[in-house]
């Protein structure tokens, strides 16, 4: 089949490109950079693996849903408990970790084993059948809910097992869940129902009814959502940036001209030191906006543990004054982190330009250029040939950054010129912090929405469920007890949940959109300078097999990584 996990693709797609780059390293004896290469994205692998593990109650088709997901036939299925110990499936930097099923009554360890495979694991999916909660498995599932309900998925296995049609089954189950799991509700996880084992066999018989009453490709699609939800598709750009790195260094050598060589050295520092603050800004700011998300399923919990006490009530006044300092505070942090990272990369910037390899480039960069006067010049012009003497003799105890590539302007920060890292595309640093705060609370703001509905449209799918009256969120007070069964309540806790779970989500899909427009004033410096490498490159490139091999699995990785961008 076609669908895969989108996050396996990439991790796919960048192993094919490592392999030939390193066959043609070794092709062309270039056993050193094919060591380098191995050594640094082994070390990645070590660390940066996206650990998903399954878990929950034995027979449940864990083991059966990784070997749907990764295709693997080794992988042992039984009736009986298949599963003893805590097994990594490795596929590219994603760990699918199968685990021994909770509570088993055959082994203390197992849970044990269990138990720490979840606390080093991103993401959890925790699976059940068709029979749905056992009581020690619905205990389980309420105690991870309640540490890690932000990173779990629920899936409802073997659905095939049971006779009827799939969505009148799901809404029983749907219903029947909902009753066990209390306090939560199936609306707060990310959930789905399919049958990976009528996956299994349909693929292997090329039956695409089977493989369509399964429902897994579905449950593929929700897995992917819920992984790009929380932000891990960004690990499958660490090696392809460690790819473009040995690319380029490579592509480097190649180059004729030494002056080129150095000048390509330079800009790959800066480039280097302007992603590494870039990433820093990202990494500080979700931090800071998954605080603030949790925030909101804090508040929906509170309100629908309290609302139906005498006298109690939330209207669009309280969640004005509750929302409106959250996100304000947030979009200074976000603020603020910009302007912490911008100018630690304009000082790098600066330390790089006044190193040792950029003196003796800046020196040798003005000799040629007076070279070339000298050569355009005649004797007989002796006030211009003094001239040119003279800047010789300057050259010679200080290096002067007159240089005609992409970062003269840059250049001159090392020469002591008002000038700085973000002005040499015409603005500064002050004015694109401004235009990052502005930008960032820009209409969204939440509580808005209760007052003026196409401010933020997507909020009222949300919310409208659960207004009663006029103008006001819930103005339940002593009158809800009264006049709601004990079913309706429990029906409004879980839809007044899910609106403020909405709003997290809503909150942090947002904010991380944000950052990454905002990261983009690190980007548009980025991209010229590696748009000069590009030149420098064609500028001086090789005809050799080398560099246009080398050239194209570049382009190959610079279109991957815009493709998971």
């Amino acid at each position: 089949m076609s669908v895969k996990l989108e996050i396996g693709d990439y991790e796919r797609r960048t192993e094919e490109i490592r392999k030939e780059v390193s066959s043609i390293y070794l092709q062309y004896e270039k056993q050193e950079a094919a060591d380098s290469l191995t050594s640094a994205l082994k070390d990645i692998k070590s660390e940066d693996k996206i650990c998903l593990s399954f878990v929950g109650q034995y027979s449940a088709g864990k083991s059966t849903i990784i070997k749907a997901l990764t295709n693997n036939s080794e992988i042992l299925i039984d009736s009986d408990i298949a599963t003893s110990k805590v097994t990594p499936y490795e596929w590219g930097s994603i760990l699918l970790i199968d685990t021994p099923g909770l509570n088993t009554n055959e082994n203390a360890e197992h849970d044990e084993l269990t138990q720490e495979a979840i606390k080093k694991s991103h993401l959890l999916v925790y699976c059940i059948t068709s029979d749905l909660f056992r009581p020690v498995t619905r205990q389980d599932f309420i105690s991870l809910a309640e540490q890690y309900r932000d990173k779990l998925f629920l899936v409802i296995n073997k659905m095939n097992k049971e006779n009827g049609e799939y969505e009148d089954l799901v809404e029983n189950y749907t219903k029947s869940i909902n009753d066990t799991i209390n306090p939560f509700s199936l609306e707060q996880f990310h959930h789905f129902f399919f049958d990976a084992a009528d996956y299994i066999e349909g693929v292997a018989e090329n039956d695409e009814d089977f493989i369509y009453d399964s429902h897994f490709l579905l449950f593929i699609e929700e897995l992917n959502k819920f992984i790009e939800l929380k932000g891990l598709k960004g690990k499958m750009l660490v090696p392809l940036d460690i790819l473009q790195d040995s690319l380029d260094t490579q592509l480097n050598e190649i180059e004729t001209d030494e002056h080129i060589q150095e000048e390509n050295k330079l800009i790959s520092r800066i480039c280097k030191a302007v992603k590494e603050k870039k990433r820093s800004f990202i990494t500080s700011s979700i931090d800071e906006v998954q605080k603030v998300a949790h925030k909101f399923i804090q508040k929906g919990d509170e309100i629908a543990l309290h609302m139906d006490e005498k006298g109690f009530s939330f209207d669009n006044q309280n969640f004005q004054d509750f929302s409106e300092p959250i996100h304000d505070g947030l979009c200074k942090r976000i603020t603020e982190e910009f302007e912490e990272y911008a100018k630690e990369a304009d000082e790098e910037v600066k330390r790089i330009l006044k190193s040792e390899l950029a003196t003796h480039f800046f020196k040798e960069e003005e000799n040629q250029r007076l070279d070339k006067k000298i050569k355009g010049s005649s004797r007989k012009d002796s006030d211009a040939f003094s001239n040119i003497e003279k800047g010789i003799g300057e050259v010679a105890t200080k290096a002067v950054p007159k240089v005609n590539s992409v970062f003269a302007k840059l250049a001159n920060i090392s020469d002591g010129k008002k000038i700085t890292l973000w002005s040499v595309r015409g603005s500064d640093l002050h004015n694109i912090v401004k235009n990052v705060g502005r930008k960032l609370g820009h209409k969204f703001k939440p509580f808005e929405a209760l007052q003026i509905s196409k401010k933020i449209a997507g909020l009222n799918k949300w919310i409208a469920p659960v207004l009663t009256g006029a103008g006001t969120v819930f103005q339940l007070a002593g009158i809800f007890a009264e006049k709601l069964g004990e079913k309706q309540q429990e029906n409004k806790k879980r839809e007044i949940r899910a609106l403020f779970r909405g709003i997290s989500e809503e909150t942090e899909k947002y904010y991380r959109e944000q950052i990454n427009s905002a990261s983009e004033e690190f980007e548009r410096i980025i991209g010229d300078l590696e748009n000069q490498l590009l030149l420098n490159q064609k500028r001086n490139e090789s005809n050799s097999e080398l560099s246009k091999q080398l050239s194209k699995l570049k382009d190959r990785v610079l279109k991957l990584k815009a493709e998971i961008k």
